[in-house]
């Protein structure tokens, strides 16, 4: 007998239906189907309501988006011409995709197995072969179909949390039927396959778990499988997918940590499964060079799942291999990125249980070689930068005193001429700050909930994450207290306060009324770039304050700093003379009288 949908739910899939709708209909070939903007954070809150629902009524709200999707795919049917048919059946799709996501997970009153199994057919099928719903011919769609697919990638993710046996069947069902073929259009499709298994969920806290875990992890092994030519093409591909399926394991330490139900037995099996698997891939990544990029990476992750008896060794013996790597201009980013991932695990593993001088010996040793690389100027790609703020943000989640003293007080402070040092530093200052009231919450920044995914990057924070911190600024709480290393805001105010002397030398003669070119162009070409820096030291303004600012100069400069002749130096001030209104309210009458000060004395035109 059907379940009936709650009345709650109901109207959430009313609204649902509604905002899809609308996306249906703004729909255009070029793009890539999220929803528009003015409709994007209502749509959020409605999925995020259906997955809500989805505690008491699953079953039921699947059916009934089932319903939906063929009522609205009869619908987009009867557009014209055929390229706006497959536009708005692929914005159909996208959209029930995104909603029946919300209906499985750790919260779930749970599918019936004959829902779930229809779930994982559909999506093996698009994932295998997309063109048979969107032809090559449509190359206008490519985005739009790209995005459906990564939704039906989710779907395997989230459905292989209890349903990763029939997940691993279909996959290397799949998969050996195929290896045993060789036309380009196979290949292909094996490369989707492993693409699409990306976000498989290994659950390792009980005994079935972790067996299962174990017996995908056996199979999976990359180069066990044959392949009759361009053999490398796909066991690269299985390296990759499998670097990814390790990734959440490795973040939350497990099934070290957090399997209180699984016996010895089932961990020995697990631990042997894994140490195996590292010496095989060690030994095949050192046999040729074309293996480095995919064999690095995996080993990392497989070390970093290692027990304790082994873990010591092997990680710094890894690491020592990866300062030799850092020699070679070629495989710097590998290497970094690997660097990342040995820090991240060493930190979640012995943060707490290790004395804190201890653990910043091992950081000192493991970055010495990655900061002398940076101040030399051989870490010039952005990608690489990426890495090292991200090594920032982590070590400041384990190991807050080091990270200030040991790395951020380090990059801010290098040469005046070091750009790339500065504002690295100052990118992952930052971060850092923004993370603060996570801290304060009593979170975690690593692992990360799929809302704090932007913790490594500030410049994709929400807006939510500065207001949150403004709070904290307008309550009286420094950010620094939620990290415990309040005492170290003096020496980070410090080494702002010699930023800003820096920039405020080179870049402030330069006002927008009397100067009619770029500032870029006017300044000496190796200063230029500075500006970026100076504008990423406003951005921290008032989450720190700059010591000379602290006595009141903030009046006096942030006025000048909204005429300067760089367009974006200008939008950052006003947005820190906001800030500092909101967040520190005992400065808001001088800042708005120094504003009007200066509007009189400069002359400045309306």
């Amino acid at each position: 007998m059907p379940q009936v949908l709650p009345a709650a739910a109901n109207t959430l899939l009313l609204q649902f239906q509604s905002l899809a709708q609308y996306r249906i209909e703004a729909a255009k070939p070029a793009d890539r189907g999220e929803p528009p903007g003015d409709n994007a954070d209502t749509y959020a809150q409605v999925l995020a309501g259906l997955k809500l629902a989805a505690r008491h009524a699953a079953e039921p709200l699947l059916d009934a988006l089932l319903t939906w999707r063929k009522e609205a795919l009869a619908q987009a049917a009867q557009a014209k011409p055929d390229v706006m048919v497959l536009r708005k059946r692929l914005a159909v799709d996208t959209a029930f995709w995104e909603a029946a996501l919300q209906l499985f997970g750790p919260s779930s009153s749970g599918l019936s197995a004959k829902q779930a199994e229809a779930l994982e057919r559909i999506s093996f099928d698009w994932i295998l072969k997309p063109e048979k719903y969107v032809g090559s011919s449509f190359g206008e769609l490519a985005r739009a179909r790209d995005q459906a697919t990564a939704r039906f990638e989710d779907i395997i993710g989230g459905l292989s949390r209890t349903r990763l046996a029939s997940i691993s069947f279909h996959f290397f069902q799949e998969l050996d039927a195929r290896l045993k073929k060789d036309t380009p259009s196979v290949r292909q499709e094996i490369l989707q396959l492993c693409e699409g298994m990306k976000h498989i969920q290994l659950m390792v806290h009980c005994n079935d778990e972790l067996r299962a875990a174990t017996d995908f992890l056996s199979r999976v092994h990359p180069i066990r499988h044959q392949v009759p030519v361009r053999k490398s093409q796909v066991h690269h591909a299985l390296c990759e997918m499998l670097t990814s399926i390790l990734q959440p394991l490795v973040e939350a330490d497990v099934p070290r940590t957090d399997s209180p139900q699984c016996s010895p037995d089932a961990k020995a099996s697990w631990y042997a499964t894994v140490t195996r698997l590292r010496g095989d891939i060690s030994a095949w990544t050192a046999k040729q060079s074309k293996h480095s990029n995919v064999g690095y990476p995996l080993v990392t992750q497989l070390i970093c799942l290692e027990p304790d008896e082994t873990f010591p060794h092997s990680i710094d013996q890894h690491v020592d291999n990866l300062h030799r790597l850092l020699k070679d201009k070629l495989l710097r980013t590998l290497a970094l990125g690997c660097l990342t991932q040995c820090v991240v695990a060493f930190l979640v593993r012995y943060s707490k249980s290790t004395p804190a001088d201890k653990v910043a010996k091992w950081l000192a040793k493991c970055l010495k070689p990655v900061l002398a690389n940076l101040r030399k100027g051989n870490l010039q790609f952005s990608e690489q930068q990426d890495y090292i703020r991200q090594i920032c943000v982590a070590v400041a989640d384990r190991a807050p005193e080091y990270a200030v003293s040991g790395l951020l007080l380090d990059l801010i402070t290098a040469e005046s001429m070091n750009w790339d040092c500065i504002m690295i530093g100052l990118k992952a200052l930052l971060a850092v700050l923004l993370g603060a009231p996570i801290k304060q919450a009593g979170q975690l920044l690593i692992p990360a909930s799929d809302q704090q995914q932007w913790r490594w990057d500030p410049g994709k924070a929400p807006i939510s994450a500065s207001i949150e911190l403004l709070t904290m600024l307008r309550t009286g709480h420094q950010p620094l207290e939620a990290y415990g290393v309040a005492f170290l805001t003096p020496r980070l105010q410090s080494a702002l306060a010699k930023v800003f002397f820096t920039c405020h030398g080179i870049f402030t003669p330069y006002r927008s009324m009397t100067l009619n070119r770029p500032l870029a162009e006017a300044i000496p070409k190796e200063r230029a770039p500075g500006l970026p820096v100076f504008r990423q030291a406003l951005a921290c303004v008032p989450f720190i304050l700059p010591e000379h600012w602290t006595s009141g100069k903030l009046v006096d400069d942030l006025p000048v700093y909204t005429t300067n002749a760089d367009p974006s130096i200008r939008a950052e001030a006003v947005q820190v003379m906001i800030r500092v209104l909101r967040g520190l309210p005992r400065l808001r009458n001088a800042i708005l009288q120094g504003q009007a000060s200066f509007a009189r004395s400069q002359g400045l035109p309306d």
